[in-house]
C-alpha cells in the first residue's frame, strides 16, 4: 500500500507521516558510552552514563522510551 492510500486509509496528514517517519524511525545512531565507576549491582538503583562531556544519572525505574530520547538528544549535541 503507498503512503498517500495508508494515509487516507487511516486519515492521517501525509506530511505528519513524513514528520514521524523523519524523527522517529530514522536509524539509530551510535554513540560511545561510558559506565562511570563499577557496574552496579541488582540492588544497585541507579547509574551513570557518560555521552562526550555530559554525564547522565539514571535511576532503574526511568522509563526505556525516556531514556533513549534523552540519549538521543544528549548523543546529538556531545
Amino acid at each position: 500500500m503507498s503512503r498517500r492510500a495508508s494515509c487516507e486509509r487511516h486519515d492521517i496528514d501525509e506530511q505528519r507521516l513524513a514528520r514521524w517517519a523523519k524523527n522517529y524511525l530514522a536509524p539509530p545512531r551510535l554513540a560511545e558510552v561510558a559506565v562511570v565507576g563499577e557496574l552496579p549491582s541488582a540492588r544497585s538503583s541507579s547509574l551513570v552514563i557518560e555521552l562526550g562531556q555530559a554525564r547522565v544519572h539514571v535511576e532503574r525505574s526511568v522509563d526505556d522510551e525516556l531514556l533513549a530520547r534523552v540519549l538521543r538528544v544528549v548523543g546529538s549535541v556531545c
